[in-house]
């Protein structure tokens, strides 16, 4: 937990501080900032391990229970009968799962799934645009899904506003990239951006069967 409240302090597209000793330099002039850290850790200044520490200890109080985690404890009215339909379409019909699970409902790795909007203003080509390797255009890491319904609007770009747009995504079979004219469709990374995962195809849900399934989405 400390090292990742360490990351953004430094990140030069996040915080973007110099170093450690202008992040400590920055609080110290803040007199409020240095009682409050003698009160905690004692001494008369404030060093960057404080500083983490203390934003871990933050960062841990903003996880909160789930009536999904209830649900999957054993409490089993914590759950409408229409949401757990929902799970089961979400496990089963949808194929959510087939990247979405464990603890953070996520399996940790990056897939294409059709957003790079290639030779577009909102263009990302993904992983390919820190690491460089043509194997990774397109590809994004699969969120975790907890609190979903609070962290709107979705995707890595925030293109879709609401829940029910990301279902229709999904729906059609993800992302369709075509080019927007021939020389587009000659570039050597066309191809790749359009390869998208094989776990994505056209799902035939019922109005129904969409509205359990968004139901059980905003549970979780």
């Amino acid at each position: 937990m400390t090292e990742q409240a360490d990351g953004p302090l430094f990140n030069p597209i996040e915080m973007a501080n110099a170093d450690e000793a202008d992040v400590a330099i920055r609080l110290n002039k803040v007199e409020s900032y240095r009682k409050a850290f003698s009160q905690i850790y004692g001494g008369d200044g404030i060093v960057l391990t404080q500083v983490t520490d203390a934003l871990a200890a933050f960062e841990r109080h903003l996880e909160r229970a789930t009536r999904f985690d209830a649900f999957a404890g054993g409490t089993r009215r914590r759950l409408s009968d229409e949401e757990i339909w929902g799970l089961h379409l979400f496990r089963g019909k949808a194929g959510c799962a087939n990247c979405h699970f464990g603890p953070l409902l996520t399996d940790e790795k990056l897939h294409n799934i059709g957003l790079t909007f290639f030779q577009r203003r909102l263009q990302d080509l993904g992983l390919f645009e820190a690491i460089g390797k043509t194997a990774d255009v397109g590809h994004f890491r699969t969120p975790a899904l907890r609190h979903l319904s609070a962290t709107a609007p979705h995707m890595h770009n925030g293109v879709m506003p609401r829940l029910r747009n990301v279902i229709a995504f999904y729906e059609q079979g993800g992302g369709h990239i075509r080019p927007r004219n021939e020389a587009d469709g000659k570039l050597p990374l066309f191809p790749l951006a359009a390869a998208t995962s094989d776990l994505l195809g056209p799902l035939d849900l019922s109005k129904r069967e969409r509205q359990a399934l968004l139901a059980f989405l905003e549970a979780l």
